[in-house]
């Protein structure tokens, strides 16, 4: 019989026993996982490193992605980030996880004679939903804060993204992870489905909004919390003052790394019109001959020449125009990088999420306009600025992305003490940094009464209204004779009152 012939309900039947199973066994090692200390934790993920760094050729075999050009950018694109990760959770993990007293000398007065801490306690089983551009460090990084927590998890990799996985996991388990804490899912969606209908307790998804959409409505049912990394179109302010050499290789390099299948690539470039010439002068002076073309995921294609398309019909103009070529897109599947000059921020071109080397500009009378034109954009994961350092920190300020890079791009996200996410159409929580660390735990408060007064055992009296009139006036009137007036009360009424047990 083959898969065609077998019955929809007894098809859906082993997949719901599938991932029972794979949840049962996840449960069952967590418990025993989330026992062990912090550091011990800590101390296996950072083992991951060394895995890392001694079978790179062997992961890199396994990332044969269509928009992977090299070995070289897949291990400057995630096998050195992802290790610098485990480097970095092994040193301050267990110190960001650690036990730790409420914040601040100062207490309210009911809480006197009470000690309170604040332990941070795992989820239980995480599902991660893995991304198809950094299959490695993307889910990488976010299965190992999830596990340094105390978590078990469960792992989807994403479509054609199968052998990535697969070797993820393997690399995690060798590092002396137990088997049954991480567990990697086939890629179909109906996976994902079944186990946030089984009861995960916290999904962290990296995709599209649209997919975005869909797994909030299936957590929705059972009110799962969601870390949502989705996506971007972010970008790349272009200031008066700007090292134009900079801005050329910056534009280069955004549109043409991982061939710019990257959420945080420049997707819109806001720049000062009184230096558009003299940016599109600085890109015309590259040495001449072919533009490499790069490849674009088959789900883009067809959004990718129906933008242009708009752009153009709208007044936008393709640049360089002999590189844009719609049939060999198609046909082949890739495309040279392309700018669009004259852009508006509401066209539809400058407010897609686009994997794809292409570039919309839009010019801005000044700084105002340029912020204006950004808050057009739905999007707001990243930004780069370039130009005057100062200036650029100022408008960083101003800006709604969750990660903003002055003078660079890219890259300086990729840090393991930095947290990533963004807002709007771009999800919201955060991965990575210690924030993301902690994103993979539940606060628990634990109050430790061990001696002070316990007026709220008493039964009522007719005093309780003078009591608590005194307490509010010693911790909160604007003068001290208020405040010494309202201990007077406070000391007055206690007196009265006969001892607590």
């Amino acid at each position: 019989m083959t898969l065609a012939e077998v019955p929809a309900e007894t098809i859906a039947q082993r997949l719901a026993a599938s991932v029972w199973l794979a949840l049962r066994d996840a449960r069952a090692t967590q418990t025993t996982w989330a026992y062990r200390s912090p550091e011990e934790r800590c101390r296996l993920i950072g083992q991951v490193a060394g895995q890392i760094a001694m079978r790179a050729d062997w992961l890199c075999r396994r990332v044969a992605l269509p928009q992977r050009q090299s070995d070289a950018e897949t291990i400057s694109a995630e096998l050195i980030p992802l290790a610098d990760a485990c480097r970095w959770l092994s040193r301050h993990g267990a110190g960001i996880l650690k036990e730790h007293r409420a914040t601040g000398g100062w207490c309210p007065l009911w809480m006197w004679g009470t000690r309170t801490k604040i332990a941070r306690r795992p989820h239980g089983v995480v599902f991660v939903i893995g991304a198809f551009n950094y299959p490695l460090f993307l889910p990488g990084v976010q299965i190992l804060q999830a596990l340094a927590a105390g978590n078990a998890v469960l792992f989807k990799p994403a479509p054609g993204a199968e052998a990535c996985g697969a070797a993820l996991v393997d690399l995690i388990r060798d590092a002396g992870i137990p088997k049954g804490l991480l567990q990697c899912l086939p890629v179909d969606s109906e996976f994902a489905r079944q186990s946030i209908r089984e009861g995960v307790e916290l999904v962290v998804l990296t995709g599209s909004s649209k997919t975005g959409r869909a797994v909030l409505r299936e957590a929705a049912e059972r009110l799962t919390p969601v870390v949502a990394e989705l996506s971007g179109c972010d970008a790349m302010f272009i200031f008066n003052g700007a090292d134009l050499d900079l801005v050329r290789s910056a534009i280069n390099f955004g549109l043409t790394f991982n061939s710019s299948a990257t959420c945080i690539a420049p997707r819109r470039m806001i720049v000062e019109a009184a230096i558009l010439p003299d940016v599109i002068a600085r890109l015309q002076s590259e040495p001449a001959g072919p533009r490499p073309t790069l490849a674009v995921h088959r789900g883009a294609i067809e959004q990718v020449i129906g933008l242009v398309a708009d752009a153009v019909r709208r007044g936008g103009q393709v640049w360089p125009e002999d590189q844009w070529n719609p049939d060999r897109l198609c046909e082949s599947g890739r495309m040279s990088p392309i700018l669009i000059l004259g852009c508006q921020p509401q066209w539809p071109i400058a407010q897609a999420d686009l994997f794809a080397p292409l570039l919309s500009v839009i010019a801005c009378p000044d700084r105002a306009a340029m912020l204006a034109a950004d808050q057009h954009c739905p999007y707001a994961l990243g930004a780069s600025i370039f130009g005057p350092r100062e200036e650029a920190g100022q408008f960083a300020r101003q800006l709604g992305a969750g990660a903003v890079t002055i003078n660079d791009l890219i890259v300086p996200t990729a840090d393991p003490r930095v947290p990533f996410g963004g807002s709007g159409e771009s999800g919201f929580g955060v991965t990575r940094g210690p924030e993301g660390l902690l994103a993979m735990t539940r606060p628990q408060a634990i109050m430790d009464r061990k001696h002070g007064p316990r007026f709220h055992l008493q039964p009522p009296s007719e005093d309780d209204a003078k009591l608590l009139d005194g307490m509010l006036r010693f911790q909160h009137a604007p003068s001290w004779r208020e405040r010494w007036r309202g201990l007077r009360t406070v000391i007055q009424v206690s007196r009265q009152r006969p001892k607590q047990p």
